[in-house]
């Protein structure tokens, strides 16, 4: 056998060797750059999480101090706003005045007030809440509505502004039926029934 004979499988490995360096040079280099895409990935994960906890706590936080002054706001709150504020209205005068120009007011609007009867209390920590029950149905005329929703609601109803120091009311039930009055097309049948919330002191 000659010597080319012999040396002819070296000469062929060695032709096929720059293929192979060629494909197996770029190997590290992309395990490199797919090594750094995770970690950059999973830092991004991190960096999102933390972000999330981060928004997370200034929710939590800026709840409560709004919690906190909320429930400062019911403990100045005045324990007799009903009796100042609300039953202390006289509604429709407007019509009774135009009834009295004919004499029959005391026959046809007998005097419109709100009368609350209180109901369950519930207690809890430091705060109250008591159920304020109308008594009968009261007639109103839409700005006459309107106060009471302002003075309930804790809102601008123009022209008619909440006071300060007013507890929490909630609206347990609502009952709003127009009643027919030669007076006035815009007259109502109100019947309410509250939720007074406010901060035990």
């Amino acid at each position: 056998m000659s010597l080319f004979h012999l040396l002819r499988p070296l000469y062929k490995l060695s032709s096929l060797s720059p293929f192979l360096l060629l494909i197996l040079a770029p190997l590290p280099l992309l395990y490199f750059l797919m090594l750094t895409h995770f970690q950059l990935s999973s830092l991004r994960a991190t960096e999102e999480r933390m972000e999330s906890l981060y928004r997370s706590f200034l929710l939590a936080k800026a709840q409560k101090a709004k919690e906190s002054c909320c429930l400062q706001q019911l403990k100045e709150a005045s324990p007799h706003f009903i009796d100042t504020q609300l039953e202390s209205l006289l509604f429709l005068q407007r019509e009774r005045e135009a009834h009295s120009l004919c004499g029959t007011v005391d026959k046809e609007i007998p005097l419109q007030q709100l009368r609350f009867v209180e109901g369950e209390i519930r207690r809890a920590k430091e705060l109250q809440e008591v159920e304020e029950r109308q008594e009968s149905p009261v007639l109103m005329n839409e700005d006459d509505v309107k106060k009471v929703l302002s003075l309930i609601e804790g809102v601008l109803i123009p022209p008619f502004a909440p006071p300060e120091k007013a507890p929490q009311l909630i609206i347990e039930a609502l009952d709003l039926r127009k009643v027919p009055l030669s007076s006035s097309e815009n007259v109502f049948s109100v019947s309410l029934k509250l939720i007074k919330r406010e901060g035990l002191r």
